[in-house]
C-alpha cells in the first residue's frame, strides 16, 4: 500500500474587507427600497400633498433627492468612521448598519393586515431576526452582494418613476391667455371691490339658536353680518374635502375629484377670469388655483417650510411600518394637510394674525380689486380661545394612542365652538375695519365656508351609525351687496356653486359670459334661486343627491347642541351644561369635598407635565398663550373599570368637572378645557381630585 501523506483540512479563508464605495451603494439601495419607495408610492397617490405645500418644479426634484440621500447618510458616515477598525469589529458594524433599514423594509413588506394581526413587539422582533439573518448572508456570500449590486438600479428607477408624469413637477402656470382675454373683454360695468371670505369646516348648525336664527348673544359678529346682508339659510356645500370644494366654489361648476386644485386642473375660475380686469389679492391654504400674478399678504405668516415637511413625512412613514398599537399612538394624518405632529398639536401658522394681515389690505383704494381669503379657522386642530390665545402650545403632550370614549364627541365639539368664538370676533373686526375704511358700503362681500364639520356621530344622537349629513353639507352663506343696509333671510335652496354667478352678476358681466358660452356655469345667481332644485354633494368619491331641505336632521343635531352646550342666553352653558355635577363649579373645592364620600385611597391622579395631582400654572397675556387644557391620568385598581368624576380647581375654586375614561386596565385618562375666565393674569395653583358619591344635597342655584 503506497504511502499517502495526510492532507490538512481545508480552512475557511477570512472574508476580505468590503469595499467602502460598494458597501455605500448597497446601503443606499436598501434605504431607497425601505424608506424612499414607500413614501414615493403614497405621495404619488396624493398629489394634493404637494399643492398644499407649494412643492413644484425644482422643489419637488430636491425632495426626491433628499428622500434618497438623507436617510442612509448617518449610516454612511458611521461606516466611514469604522474604516480603520479591525476586520471583525468592522464586519459587526457593517452588519448592524445594513440590518437597520432591512428591519424597516420587512415591516413595510409585511403589509397592513399582518401589522394589525400581530400587535405589540412580535412583528418588530420577527423583522429584527430576519434582518439579522439577511445581513449575515450579505456579509458571507458574494452572490448576495452581487444581487444587491444589481438592485442598485433602483437608485435611478425609483426617483424617475416618482417624478415622471408627476403633475406637481411643473412650475406654476399662468392663466390661459384666451381665457384672460375673454375676462378682459367682458368689461365690468361696476368697479365695486369684491371680497370673498371662506372659512374652513364651519357648520351652519353651530351658529344657530333654537329658532334657527343666528345666536346673537354667543355670536354677535355673525349676527351683525346677518343684519346687513342676505343670509341664504339653506345653502349646501359641494364636497366634503377642501381640495375639491374650493375649486368648485371658484369655478361655479361641480368638481372633478381627480383634478388637482391648480390652474391646470381648473383653468376656468374667477381668479383667472379677472386677471385682465382686476387686481387680485388672494390667500389660499389648501389649494393653488390662482395663476401667476396674484398677491398673497398672508404667505409670510405661514410656517410650512422644509423642517415641517420632513417631520410630516416622518410621521407618514411611521404609519406605513409600525404595527398596532404603536401606530395608534402616532399623530393622525387624516385631519389636515400640514403639520401632522403639530409641535404640541399646533397647526401651521398663526391663523388670527393671518386673517388680520389680510384685512389690512382692504382700504379706500380697493376698487377693481378681487379679494379672496381662505382661512384655516375654525378647522382642526382646536387650539385658540375666543380672544385668540393659544392653549395648545403650552399643553404637555403625551403621544397616546387615539381612542374613542364616551364624552369624546362632547369634549371635541366644545373646543370647536370655542374656536368658532374666535372666528366670530374676527368677523366683528372685519366689519369694523370695512366701516372705518369706507369699503363696507361699496363692496360686494361674501362670507361662507368650504364645507361644514364632519364630526357629529349620529349613533350618539339617534342611534344611526353614520356621520351627520346636515352637519357638513349645510354651510352659512352671507352676501352683502353694494349699498345694502338691511338684512334678509332667504330659504330657497342655494349652493356654493352660486357664488361665482352672483359675483359676475354684480359686476355686470354675467350676460356677456353666458352669451360667449365658453364658461358653462352650473351655479345660479342668488337673485334667481328657484323654489326647488336638484343639488348634489361629493362625499369622498361618492355623489349624494341632496333633498331641497335637510330640516329634520338639522333640527336633530341642533337639539343635541343646545342640550349639550346651551345657547348664548346661558352665559356659562358652553363649559358647564354637560359637565358632571355642574352645580359644584364655582364653589370652593373644600366645600365640595366636605359633602362627598372620600374616593378610594387606591386612586391616584397624575397631571400631564407633573408628578402628582397639582401643578403651578402661569399666565402672561403678552405671551399669547394660556394653559387652559388640563389632561392627566387616574391610576385605579386594575379590576375597577368604573369611570371617575374629577373636580378641577384653580386656586381652591372648582372651575370644571370631568369624567375619566378607561385607557387600559388600571389606567384612566381625562381631558378638559377650562373657560378663559379661569386664569387671570399671574400664577395659579391647579389641583385635580377624584370626587366620591355625594352624601348631602347642594343648592344648585347657589
Amino acid at each position: 500500500m503506497a504511502y499517502s501523506p495526510k492532507r490538512p483540512a481545508p480552512q475557511r479563508l477570512p472574508s476580505p474587507r468590503l469595499d467602502l464605495f460598494r458597501f455605500s451603494i448597497h446601503l443606499f439601495t436598501v434605504y431607497s427600497l425601505a424608506v424612499a419607495q414607500p413614501l414615493f408610492s403614497v405621495l404619488a397617490q396624493h398629489p394634493e400633498f404637494f399643492v398644499v405645500r407649494g412643492l413644484h418644479g425644482t422643489k419637488l426634484l430636491l425632495l426626491a433627492i433628499v428622500l434618497m440621500v438623507l436617510p442612509p447618510l448617518p449610516s454612511i458616515l458611521l461606516r466611514i468612521a469604522a474604516q480603520e477598525l479591525p476586520r471583525r469589529p468592522q464586519r459587526w458594524v457593517e452588519g448592524l448598519l445594513l440590518a437597520i433599514p432591512l428591519v424597516a423594509l420587512l415591516l413595510f413588506a409585511f403589509g397592513d393586515e399582518t401589522r394589525a394581526a400581530l400587535p405589540g413587539p412580535i412583528l418588530p422582533a420577527l423583522a429584527a431576526l430576519l434582518a439579522g439573518g439577511l445581513a449575515y448572508l450579505y456579509l458571507e456570500f458574494e452572490e448576495v452582494r452581487s444581487f444587491l449590486s444589481f438592485l442598485s438600479i433602483s437608485l435611478l428607477v425609483l426617483p424617475a418613476y416618482f417624478l415622471i408624469g408627476n403633475p406637481a413637477l411643473r412650475a406654476p402656470a399662468a392663466a390661459d391667455s384666451e381665457w384672460v382675454k375673454a375676462g378682459a373683454e367682458a368689461e365690468p360695468i361696476e368697479d365695486h371691490p369684491v371680497i370673498v371670505i371662506l372659512f374652513d369646516e364651519l357648520s351652519l348648525q353651530s351658529l344657530l339658536d333654537a329658532d334657527q336664527r343666528i345666536d346673537a348673544q354667543r355670536f354677535p359678529g355673525f349676527a351683525a353680518l346677518a343684519e346687513i346682508s342676505s343670509w341664504y339659510r339653506n345653502t349646501t356645500a359641494v364636497a366634503a374635502r377642501t381640495e375639491v370644494a374650493v375649486p368648485a366654489l371658484l369655478s361655479g361648476r361641480y368638481p372633478d375629484p381627480d383634478a388637482l386644485p391648480t390652474p391646470e386642473g381648473y383653468p376656468q375660475t374667477l381668479l383667472s377670469f379677472l386677471e385682465g380686469s382686476h387686481r387680485r389679492v388672494v390667500s389660499e391654504i389648501f389649494t393653488s388655483l390662482c395663476p401667476v400674478g396674484c398677491e398673497d399678504p398672508t404667505r409670510v405668516y405661514r410656517d410650512d417650510g422644509w423642517g415641517i415637511l420632513l417631520e410630516d413625512l416622518g410621521i407618514v412613514y411611521l404609519h406605513l411600518i409600525l404595527p398596532q398599537p404603536y401606530a395608534q399612538s402616532l399623530p393622525p394624518i387624516d385631519q389636515d394637510w400640514l403639520r401632522f405632529g403639530g409641535g404640541a398639536g399646533r397647526s401651521v401658522g398663526d391663523h388670527p394674525t393671518q386673517f388680520r394681515a389680510f384685512l389690512d389690505t382692504l382700504g379706500p383704494q380697493s376698487s377693481r380689486t378681487f379679494y379672496f381669503n381662505h382661512s384655516h379657522l375654525p378647522h382642526r386642530p382646536y387650539e385658540f380661545t375666543a380672544s385668540g390665545l393659544d392653549y395648545q402650545r403650552v399643553t404637555p403632550v403625551l403621544q397616546l394612542r387615539r381612542q374613542d370614549y364616551g364624552g369624546r364627541m362632547e369634549y371635541v365639539y366644545r373646543r370647536y365652538l370655542v374656536q368658532l368664538l374666535l372666528v366670530d370676533r374676527l368677523i366683528t373686526e372685519m366689519l369694523e375695519h370695512l366701516r372705518r375704511t369706507g369699503v363696507l358700503d361699496q363692496a360686494l362681500l361674501v362670507v361662507t365656508a368650504d364645507h361644514g364639520l364632519r364630526y357629529l356621530e349620529m349613533d350618539e344622537i339617534t342611534g344611526e351609525e353614520r356621520l351627520s349629513l346636515a352637519e357638513w353639507v349645510l354651510v352659512p352663506l352671507f352676501v352683502k351687496r353694494p349699498g345694502q343696509q338691511e338684512g334678509e333671510v332667504v330659504d330657497r335652496p342655494a349652493s356654493s356653486l352660486d357664488v361665482v354667478p352672483t359675483v359676475l352678476e354684480e359686476l355686470g358681466v354675467l350676460d356677456s359670459v353666458r352669451q360667449a358660452g365658453r364658461w358653462k356655469l352650473q351655479g345660479i345667481p342668488l337673485s334667481q334661486l328657484p323654489e326647488t332644485r336638484n343639488r348634489k354633494a361629493l362625499d369622498d368619491d361618492r355623489w349624494i343627491e341632496l333633498p331641497d331641505s335637510l330640516d329634520d336632521e338639522l333640527e336633530t343635531v341642533l337639539t343635541w347642541k343646545l342640550a349639550t352646550f346651551g345657547s348664548g342666553a346661558e352665559p356659562h352653558a358652553l363649559h358647564r351644561k354637560a359637565a358632571p355635577r355642574a352645580h359644584l363649579i364655582g364653589r370652593p373645592l373644600s366645600s365640595a369635598l366636605a359633602v362627598t364620600d372620600k374616593a378610594t385611597g387606591e386612586d391616584r391622579v397624575i397631571l400631564d407635565g407633573a408628578d402628582g395631582d397639582q401643578r403651578t400654572l402661569f399666565f402672561d397675556p403678552a405671551s399669547g398663550t394660556i394653559p387652559l387644557l388640563v389632561r392627566g391620568a387616574v391610576f385605579t385598581p386594575k379590576d375597577d373599570a368604573a369611570s371617575r368624576t374629577l373636580a378641577v380647581a384653580v386656586d381652591g375654586f372648582i372651575e370644571a368637572t370631568v369624567r375619566s375614561y378607561v385607557y387600559e386596565a388600571g389606567h384612566q385618562r381625562f381631558s378638559v378645557l377650562l373657560p378663559e375666565s379661569a386664569l387671570p393674569s399671574g400664577e395659579h395653583r391647579l389641583e385635580v381630585v377624584v370626587l366620591g358619591a355625594e352624601t348631602e344635597g347642594i343648592d344648585e342655584a347657589g
